[in-house]
């Protein structure tokens, strides 16, 4: 468990660190686009190298983390049901920032426990939290503009008016 907690710092302090060196805002310009990152003088294949060589790392550091908890691993416990729910993850929380899948990870964790009342109509359940999430937060929880979750409060609980945003 020590162990797990010291893995976390270390990922956290590489975020932090990466997030804003040099290479995290050469990274921010090349998820604008390729393009526009070779167009600032930024070496557009070795910056791709560099990133995944890191994914890499921290994949390693998951997997290696993973097999010590589980006590044994075997490649088919990685299946089809748990790459979705990463994918869910990613998704409902919103990419872009660190919080945004921690609070995903909340959320796809912690709404099917809610529902497991409702029996076989768990999944069914959970599936419309996820066609409403689709819906009202294309981007995610926190990839969502501003505007676009006062829309979602009703008028007379707002302070502010959905075109004051917009305009600003």
């Amino acid at each position: 468990l020590v162990i797990s907690w010291v893995a976390l710092a270390l990922a956290l302090a590489t975020y932090l660190v990466l997030s804003r060196s040099h290479l995290g805002r050469a990274w921010r310009a090349l998820a604008t686009g390729p393009d526009v990152a070779a167009s600032l003088g930024i070496r557009v294949r070795r910056l791709k190298v560099v990133a995944f060589a890191v994914a890499a790392v921290m994949g390693a550091v998951a997997g290696s983390l993973y097999a010590q908890f589980s006590s044994f691993i075997a490649p088919d416990f990685i299946n089809l049901t748990m790459i979705i729910n990463l994918f869910l993850i990613v998704f409902v929380g919103g990419r872009g920032s660190l919080a945004g899948p921690v609070l995903g990870a909340a959320v796809v964790v912690l709404v099917p426990q809610m529902l497991s009342d409702l029996g076989g109509w768990q999944n069914v359940a959970f599936f419309v939290v996820l066609l409403l999430f689709m819906i009202f937060l294309p981007s995610g929880i926190l990839r969502t503009e501003r505007a676009q979750l006062l829309a979602l409060v009703p008028a007379k609980w707002r302070r502010i008016r959905v075109q004051e945003v917009e305009k600003a």
